[in-house]
C-alpha cells in the first residue's frame, strides 16, 4: 500500500459558478480524487484555507506549500499538489527550487475545467498525476496535465482554453499517457544533494519586466531608479539584448550598486542568453547584470 498526500489548494478544478463567476470550492473534491486513485494507494487530502484562486497567489503561498511537504515528507511516499493553472507554472517552479534533494514524487496538477463541467479535465489529469506520485524514483517535482507529464522548473502555461495547456519548450515530456502510457525514465533527474529546504523570504521585492519596443524603456529606467528593488528580472530580446538606452544603463548600474540582483533572461522560448553576441548585451554584462 502506498500513501500519498493531496493538498488542495483551489483552482478550477474544485471550482462552482457563482453570480460573479467560477469561484474556489471544498465540496466533493475529496471524494473524486480517492476514486481517482490506483488501486493499493491510499490518499490522505487535506484543503488548504483560504482556498485561492492562482491568480491571487503570491510567494508567501510557496513557501507555505514547501514547509508542509517538507513536514510531511517522512510520512508519505509521494505528494500531489491540486492548483490553479493561471500561476502553477510558477508555483512548480518555486517548489523544485525550495525542496533540492526531496527524494520523493512532487506532482501538481489542476484543470482548464472544473470537475463538475461535463469533458472537464480534471478526472485525467488527477488520475495521472496519482499515478506518477506513486513512482518512487520519480525524485524530482512535476506537472501532470494534457496527460503529460512534465518537468516543474521548465514548464510553461501556452494555452488559456484548450486542455493541453503546458509544455516545456526545449525538453520531451517525462511520461505520457495516452494513446499509451510511456514513462520515459531515461530523462528523469536523479538527486545528488540530501534534502533540505531552502530559505526562503517571499517578501523580498522582485520584479519581471518583458521588453518592448516604445515606451518600456523609459518607464523601465524609471522603476528602477524609484523602487528599492531586490531583485529584478529582464526578458530580453532574442540572445539577452536591450536598447543601448544610456538612462536605462545607469539606472540599471546604480541599482546593481544598491545590491539589486538583475538577471537577464530571453523572452524566447528556445535558446539561451549570450550577453557577448552582440554589444548591447555586453553593455549589460559590463554593470553587472
Amino acid at each position: 500500500m502506498r500513501r500519498i498526500a493531496v493538498f488542495y489548494t483551489g483552482g478550477t478544478l474544485g471550482m462552482r459558478a457563482s453570480p460573479n463567476g467560477l469561484v474556489p470550492a471544498l465540496e466533493g473534491i475529496a471524494e473524486r480524487v480517492a476514486r481517482l486513485a490506483p488501486p493499493h494507494v491510499e490518499c490522505a487530502f487535506e484543503a488548504f484555507s483560504p482556498l485561492i484562486d492562482s491568480a491571487a497567489a503570491t510567494p508567501a503561498n510557496w513557501e507555505r506549500i514547501a514547509c508542509r511537504l517538507a513536514a510531511l515528507r517522512d510520512e508519505f511516499d509521494g505528494f500531489v499538489v491540486l492548483h490553479g493553472t493561471d500561476t502553477l507554472a510558477w508555483t512548480a517552479s518555486a517548489l523544485a527550487f525550495l525542496l533540492p534533494g526531496f527524494g520523493k514524487p512532487i506532482v501538481l496538477t489542476g484543470a482548464q475545467k472544473p470537475f463538475s463541467i461535463v469533458g472537464s479535465d480534471a478526472p485525467d489529469n488527477v488520475a495521472d498525476a496519482l499515478a506518477a506520485a506513486c513512482f518512487m524514483h520519480l525524485t524530482e517535482v512535476t506537472v501532470a496535465f494534457g496527460r503529460r507529464l512534465w518537468r516543474a522548473c521548465r514548464v510553461r502555461k501556452h494555452e488559456s482554453i484548450a486542455l493541453d495547456a503546458f509544455a516545456t519548450p526545449g525538453l520531451a515530456p517525462l511520461a505520457e499517457f495516452e494513446p499509451e502510457v510511456l514513462w520515459h525514465a531515461a530523462l528523469w533527474r536523479v538527486d545528488t544533494v540530501p534534502f533540505s529546504l531552502r530559505p526562503f523570504n517571499p517578501n523580498l521585492r522582485v520584479a519581471m519586466v518583458m521588453m518592448s519596443p516604445g515606451a518600456t524603456v523609459a518607464c523601465l529606467a524609471e522603476m528602477v531608479e524609484r523602487s528599492k528593488l531586490d531583485g529584478l528580472v529582464l526578458l530580453s530580446y532574442g540572445s539577452g539584448n536591450t536598447p543601448d538606452d544610456p538612462r536605462l544603463l545607469a539606472a540599471l548600474a546604480r541599482a546593481i550598486e544598491r545590491g539589486t540582483v538583475v538577471v537577464n533572461v530571453s523572452q524566447v522560448w528556445n535558446g539561451s542568453v549570450d550577453m557577448n553576441a552582440y554589444a548591447t548585451g555586453s553593455a549589460l554584462a559590463a554593470i553587472g547584470v
